[in-house]
């Protein structure tokens, strides 16, 4: 395979003005195979029969009149026989002399639809017109370049403040925007059916070689990359040239750590009756997503014009390198997760998608709860004398003991058990209540103890209060 160097030619032709017929003409296939005939020899017999009868035909008119016949018989004879020749004669003619485009005009063609395909992949991800007219220009694509100055007169000046104001103004693009130059592949494709032409004399083939020596294809494919801040977008369009309509669409977005490689690598193809070697390229993704095409033949007796491939993949090599780099440094708006990330109005988990779900936890409380008399009073810190009353099995307490006890050694019979005669009552005891540290007050919210039920707290065993014991 011999590759070219990519130089668009400029001709008057514009290529919005060729024809389907014309591109089909163009990818005609020129009948081959001269046919091969035969002279008829037994024709002969009837010359020498017919030569016979004329001479003597002195004799007999009827004589001349067989001789004619013959003779005239065997002379169709031989020129029917090489119908076929003339045939082929003539449509070669008639190939030679059909409506066609010249090589150049194809170029322009192909140049045009590069230019198109670089305005669709701008429309499809929605970002800058402005900037779409400053690399119309500086990638050279001066049609698609006047086409958007005549739709939108504005742009030119856009373009010329966004210059001038410099960079960190306002006029500049955002981080969604084209942040590098777009790269180009250029593959081929092969056609839906070998299909014939207009008329039928001709077969449309899948590619043409031109005067040059250089065979362009009927089925062209664009693989646009627009590098952003944070994503690679990748615009993927084909064309068939004498369809004129898309035979491939497609529009993807990736982060910089989703690709997974890019690769370059020989194919066989066998379609539509072709079959062909070329070198494949590939760009793979975490999710097992690619986007492929089939880029140049590997024949070395194929020679075609530049793919940009080496170019390209060598730049989007050091681009990655580059991203992944800055990501795994916590560069500039890479940290994790990205700055902006996630987007306004999405915060985690979304509104609106039943997290949680409905009735998973109870309402908060409301004010006033809990209710009034849903739980019993507390008594009032510290308790009032008498309270708790003593000897009740229920709360534990000593049978026999007062809530203060005099000083000095206790009388036997009012001892507890765990305490012998004459022993000195122990530090500290009986603890002070409510504990050191207890909070004092009454706890907020819960409602106010009533006062002492009717007819006072039980008095305690022993108490002056308690006319059990008098």
């Amino acid at each position: 395979m011999t590759v070219a160097a990519y130089t668009p030619t400029m001709v008057t032709t514009s290529p919005d003005m060729i024809t389907m017929g014309q591109m089909e003409n163009y990818f005609a296939v020129q009948p081959a195979n001269r046919p091969k005939v035969d002279f008829p020899f037994w024709t002969l017999w009837l010359f020498f029969f017919g030569i016979g009868a004329l001479a003597a035909s002195g004799q007999s008119a009827c004589f001349f009149l067989l001789g004619l016949i013959l003779c005239g018989g065997g002379g169709f004879a031989i020129y029917n026989a090489y119908k076929p020749v003339r045939d082929f004669d003539a449509l070669i003619v008639e190939y030679n002399n059909r409506n066609t485009i010249s090589d150049a005009a194809f170029d322009t063609w192909l140049e045009w639809q590069e230019g198109l395909a670089l305005e669709r992949s701008f429309k499809r991800l929605n970002l800058d017109d402005v900037q779409l007219l400053d690399y119309a220009r500086s990638l050279g694509y001066p049609r698609l370049e006047a086409q958007l100055k005549a739709q939108q007169p504005q742009l030119e000046a856009e373009l010329r403040a966004r210059h001038q104001s410099g960079p960190g103004s306002g006029a500049q693009v955002s981080q969604s925007q084209v942040s590098g130059d777009p790269r180009l592949i250029r593959g081929f494709g092969f056609g839906r059916n070998q299909k014939a032409t207009a008329g039928g004399k001709f077969d449309v083939a899948d590619r043409h070689v031109g005067t040059d020596g250089i065979t362009r294809w009927r089925v062209n494919v664009f693989i646009w990359f627009l590098p952003q801040e944070q994503l690679l977008a990748v615009y993927k369009s084909g064309v068939d040239a004498t369809l004129k309509d898309l035979v491939t669409d497609q529009t993807q977005e990736y982060f910089y750590q989703a690709v997974s490689g890019l690769t370059t690598e020989q194919t066989r193809y066998e379609e539509s009756g072709v079959a062909i070697s070329a070198t494949t390229f590939t760009l793979s993704i975490d999710s097992g997503e690619k986007v492929s095409t089939p880029v140049h033949p590997i024949e070395a007796h194929i020679k075609v014009k530049d793919s940009g491939l080496e170019a390209t993949v060598k730049s989007l090599r050091e681009l990655l390198r580059t991203k992944k780099q800055q990501m795994l440094a916590g560069g500039p708006g890479y940290g994790y997760p990205p700055a902006g990330y996630p987007p306004a109005g999405y915060g985690y988990p979304p509104s609106g998608y039943g997290y949680p779900p409905s009735g998973a936890y109870p309402p908060p409380p409301q004010p006033g709860y809990p209710p009034a008399g849903a739980y019993p009073p507390p008594p009032s810190y510290p308790p009032q004398p008498g309270y708790p009353p003593y000897g009740d099995p229920s709360l534990g307490n000593a049978p026999t003991r007062p809530m203060s006890q005099p000083s000095g050694p206790m009388p036997a019979d009012s001892m507890p058990p765990w305490q012998a005669p004459g022993e000195q009552q122990p530090s500290g005891y009986p603890p002070s209540y409510p504990p050191a540290g207890y909070p004092s007050g009454y706890p907020q919210g819960y409602p106010q103890p009533s006062s002492p039920p009717p007819g006072g707290f039980a008095s305690e065993p022993g108490s002056p209060d308690d006319q059990s014991h008098q």
